[in-house]
């Protein structure tokens, strides 16, 4: 766990330091240093920590105090993130919307306009909330569109054709029941799986886990979606083997 924090941490620092423009033709990256890039390095630190002092102890042995410690330290970063975040009034505008969700005002542009999205999205889910319109329909009923500068001067009009959740999506195309199904199949197969977790679960559960968390916030595609339900439905199987493999008191 502490190597994925670290990991998650590091690519947030990196994007954080690293920042490039381009204009005339020429890409110029530049290096910035601010609070934003303590609180990630300190989440880097935190999380290398963890990994080494777990990896430390004998096996079957837990720390209770080291255990303690890192679970407060944990939570003192949070909290000096939701702080800095909370309190932040400079001009990075990333910053700027998560500061305005934190006062309980998001901004229609946070995420990449994904407020804006979700919220029209669930008008109109609303309107036809059994069957919804179709699938792939989702275009021809949004009446959203953003637009923006590109470098040589010129402006770029997108249009949006799906909900970039993919939950939301299929309320829209194909209906409410549509959606509580495919709910239904990730909580029958993910959570017996986490219940009957073992090593060997691991490499499943984790990729479907993560698709199922990213399914939140982006679109199906024609590459990644038949690998998901290649990894669900091995998943499923191998949660079946192993509980066929478990003790009564386990299985219980």
């Amino acid at each position: 766990m502490g190597e994925i924090f670290a990991s998650l941490a590091l690519g947030g620092l990196w994007k954080s330091v690293l920042g490039y423009e381009y204009q005339a033709g020429a890409l110029t990256v530049f290096f910035s240093w601010g609070a934003e890039a303590w609180l990630l390095l300190a989440g880097v630190l935190l999380g290398l920590a963890a990994t080494l002092l777990l990896r430390r102890l004998p096996e079957g042995r837990r720390l209770p105090k080291t255990a303690l410690a890192l679970t407060l330290a944990f939570l003192l970063l949070i909290l000096a993130v939701l702080g800095f975040l909370y309190g932040y009034s400079g001009q990075q505008t990333s910053l700027q919307d998560l500061s305005q969700l934190l006062h309980g005002n998001p901004p229609p542009t946070l995420g990449s306009s994904r407020i804006a999205i979700w919220q029209e999205a669930l008008e109109l889910g609303l309107e036809r909330p059994a069957l919804g319109s179709g699938p792939d329909t989702y275009q021809f009923r949004s009446s959203l569109i953003f637009t923006r500068e590109l470098p040589g001067g010129q402006m770029r009009r997108t249009s949006v054709d799906a909900a970039h959740c993919e939950y939301l999506n299929l309320w829209v195309n194909t209906g409410l029941p549509s959606m509580l199904l495919f709910l239904g199949l990730l909580a029958a197969v993910l959570l017996p799986a986490a219940r009957r977790l073992r090593p060997a679960l691991l490499p499943l559960l984790l990729p479907a886990l993560g698709y199922a968390i990213h399914a939140l916030f982006g679109i199906s595609q024609s590459l990644v979606s038949p690998l998901f339900y290649l990894f669900l439905g091995t998943l499923a199987r191998a949660s079946r083997r192993a509980k066929s493999h478990m003790s009564p008191d386990q299985a219980a």
